[in-house]
C-alpha cells in the first residue's frame, strides 16, 4: 500500500494496577516486585503498529518507609556487629536507641549547630567500612574510622530524611531510560519524588512526556519499586495504586476510515 494512502492515527490504554489485586507477590509484604494477571490480551504486535508510548498518570501509597531500614541498619564495629532496630527516627530517639543497642560504655553526643555525632567508648575501637549506617549516622562509606583518644566525632551532618524517591520498574518492557547506579538502559518508567514530611507519596503526570518503549508481554504486567541503589523498597505490608497509560500510533488505510473511526481516533 503507498505510503499516501495511509493515516497515522493515536490509541490510548490505560492500566489501573492496585497492589491488593497482584497475582503474584515476590517479596511477601515488602509489596514491592509483585505480578498482574489480565484474561484479555493487549495486542501490541498488530504490523500496523508504527510506535508504542508508555507514561505513568498516577502513583499513590502511604509514606511507610522506614527511615532505618533493611538497606541501612547495620553498624560494624572491631568489637562487634551491631542492629539497629527498624523504624523512623530523629537525632534524639536515635541517641536513646544507640545506647540500648551498643554495650555499655559507649556515649554518644549531639552537635545542634553542625547536626553532627561524636561518639566515645572506654577503649579504642574502630568503625568498620563494612557499615551500611553510614548516611544516617554521618560518616563514609566503605572506610574505616579509628578512634583517637577512645572518640571519633563524625566528619559529616547526620542524615534522617529517608528515602528520597522511588523509581517504578516494569520488568516486563525496554526503555531507552538511563540510571547512574546500573550504568546502562533500564525498566524505570517514572521516578517518584518523596515529601519525607507527607503521610502520603503521591504523583500526577502534569507534563506530556511520555517513553517509547518495547513490550515482551501483553496479558501479564511485573511492577517493582526500588531506590536509586536497585535495592526493593519495604512498604511494611501498605499498598500502591498505579495508573498506567499506553499510547499507541497506527497506520491504517486512509479510505477505511469512517465517521465514527475518525471521532474515535481524534
Amino acid at each position: 500500500m503507498e505510503i499516501d494512502e495511509l493515516i497515522t492515527v493515536k490509541e490510548k490504554i490505560l492500566i489501573i494496577l492496585d497492589s491488593r489485586n497482584a497475582t503474584a507477590y515476590y517479596n511477601d509484604s515488602w509489596n514491592s516486585k509483585l505480578d498482574f494477571d489480565f484474561q484479555d490480551n493487549l495486542n501490541f504486535f498488530d504490523s500496523s503498529i508504527i510506535e508504542v508510548y508508555c507514561s505513568v498518570l498516577s502513583f499513590t501509597c502511604p509514606n511507610s518507609i522506614y527511615i532505618i531500614n533493611e538497606n541501612n541498619n547495620y553498624l560494624a564495629l572491631n568489637i562487634g556487629n551491631f542492629y539497629f532496630p527498624y523504624g523512623n527516627y530523629n537525632a534524639q530517639t536515635f541517641m536513646t536507641t544507640f545506647l540500648n543497642v551498643l554495650p555499655l560504655g559507649f556515649n554518644i553526643t549531639f552537635n545542634s549547630i553542625t547536626n553532627a555525632f561524636t561518639i566515645s567508648y572506654n577503649s579504642p575501637f574502630i568503625i568498620l567500612k563494612s557499615s551500611t549506617i553510614n548516611e544516617i549516622m554521618g560518616f563514609s562509606k566503605n572506610t574505616n574510622y579509628v578512634s583517637i583518644n577512645n572518640t571519633i566525632k563524625m566528619p559529616f551532618t547526620c542524615n534522617f530524611n529517608g528515602l528520597q524517591n522511588i523509581n517504578v520498574i516494569m520488568d516486563d518492557i525496554t526503555t531507552k531510560n538511563m540510571d547512574s547506579f546500573s550504568g546502562t538502559i533500564s525498566s524505570i518508567l517514572q521516578n517518584i519524588p518523596i515529601d519525607c514530611n507527607s503521610p502520603i507519596i503521591q504523583f500526577v503526570k502534569t507534563n506530556d512526556f511520555c517513553i517509547p518503549v518495547k513490550i515482551n508481554s501483553v496479558n501479564q504486567f511485573s511492577i517493582s519499586l526500588m531506590n536509586d541503589s536497585g535495592q526493593y523498597i519495604n512498604l511494611n505490608n501498605q499498598h500502591f495504586n498505579i495508573t498506567i497509560e499506553f499510547t499507541i500510533l497506527k497506520d491504517i488505510p486512509r479510505f477505511k476510515m469512517n465517521f465514527q473511526n475518525i471521532i474515535k481516533n481524534v
